[in-house]
């Protein structure tokens, strides 16, 4: 089993499956979409939807503590979760386990054993209990945590209350916290391309980050940011100053997938 069959596992197993098709597909033309309508930019119909957002990223944390490669734990929850703490359903002591070797994309040995998992807890406005997240005078409602075993940066996965706009995930690595991503980027009726491509954005970050094959830098107010399938160049949205992240692989032995070409 690879650590995306085991991310699917749990997702299946937490009911990860209300997805939905991106609503501006054209039937008439294969792979073509229609232009949303000017009131779908100020719309949000089913925020109850993104919930399948929140539902992956349990998946994943679940899956990276079951296959060995880190430590799962609330933010700012104080010791690391040791063997007989509470565990979700899709880590219950008595389910079998995948292999710890069958965590590597190519099945290498050497992960050692599966971590029982602990639930998210709420973080308080003033950051109690962990480094502040960037640019906010407050904290997110909550915040997943992941420590690889191997020399990387730390995880984080937190989840943002948008009001009447359901909510956003923004992923962070390192600390001080440097975000790679946000997802969704707008949540409103107009942005909605369906859940796949929620999932598939969410997974190819997750999996850069994991892989280690993930770089981010700033300097002189521009960010340029690369993996091994993209990149990007352009203003410093972030706003921390120059600071540098790059990725290393939490899988022992093996060494991240190439980067694309360096953006300028």
């Amino acid at each position: 089993m690879s650590l995306l069959d085991a991310v699917e596992a749990c997702f299946v197993a937490a009911g990860g499956s209300s997805a939905w098709p991106d609503p501006h597909a054209d039937p008439s033309s294969p792979g073509g979409c229609s232009a949303p309508t000017d009131d779908e930019y100020s719309r949000l119909t089913h925020p109850e939807l993104y919930v399948i957002l929140e539902v992956r990223v349990r998946a994943w944390m679940d899956a990276l503590a079951q296959l060995g490669l880190a430590h799962v734990a609330p933010h700012g929850a104080g010791p690391l979760p040791t063997q007989g703490q509470a565990t979700t359903p899709c880590a219950s002591a008595d389910e079998s386990r995948p292999r710890a070797a069958d965590a590597g994309l190519d099945g290498r040995d050497g992960l050692g054993q599966h971590d029982h998992l602990v639930e998210p807890s709420p973080v308080g406005e003033r950051g109690e209990g962990g480094p502040a997240w960037p640019n906010c005078p407050r904290q997110p409602s909550v915040v997943w945590m992941a420590i690889p075993h191997e020399n990387a940066p730390t995880l984080r996965v937190a989840a943002w209350p948008l009001d009447e706009l359901g909510t956003q995930f923004e992923v962070g690595l390192s600390d001080p916290i440097v975000i790679i991503d946000r997802v969704p980027d707008c949540p409103c009726d107009a942005c909605d391309d369906g859940s796949a491509d929620l999932l598939e954005g969410l997974d190819r970050t997750l999996l850069s980050i994991v892989d280690g094959s993930i770089e981010v830098v700033a300097t002189g107010g521009v960010r340029r940011e690369r993996s091994a399938w993209d990149g990007s160049s352009g203003s410093d949205w972030l706003g921390q100053g120059d600071y540098a992240v790059r990725g290393a692989s939490w899988f022992p032995g093996r060494e991240p997938l190439p980067l694309i070409t360096p953006m300028t």
